[in-house]
């Protein structure tokens, strides 16, 4: 049988979204999936819901899933990547100071499993984090 994340995976390029994020509930709540394919699936729930924020019940950036997979493996790349990429003016409501420094620490001992592109990205991530704990200590 197929792992439930490589199919979601599939459903995810072909655009079908219900789809996927219904098998990936499935997968999480699946007690006798290994814990690396349950991590990639809260990982995967959490990329849904920022391509349609409409899954996430409350939580249109995605976090919560990307810190269940975390809290699976503390150090699943695109998890870590995804906790990264919540944080900043494009979800300002879903601020985690600490998540993100946490992940950036993380995804720091990793960085040479990523592109050149997501590199960047995770440098502008740490800049743009250590500008806002800046501004907060001097305005506060």
């Amino acid at each position: 049988m197929a792992d439930p994340t490589d199919v979601a995976d599939q459903l995810i390029r072909a655009g079908d979204y219900d789809g996927a994020f219904a098998l990936l509930q499935s997968a999480v709540a699946d007690s006798n999936q290994p814990p690396a394919s349950r991590a990639d699936a809260f990982q995967l729930l959490g990329t849904l819901v920022q391509i349609n924020p409409s899954f996430g019940d409350g939580d249109e950036c995605g976090l919560s899933y990307y810190l269940r997979a975390l809290k699976i493996d503390p150090h699943h790349l695109w998890a870590l990547y995804g906790v990264i990429s919540t944080y900043g003016p494009r979800f300002p409501d879903h601020q985690d100071d600490d998540a993100c420094r946490t992940a950036l620490d993380a995804i720091s001992l990793q960085l040479h499993e990523l592109d050149a592109e997501a590199q960047r990205f995770v440098r502008e991530k740490r800049d743009i984090l250590t500008q806002a704990q800046c501004n907060r200590r001097t305005s506060g």
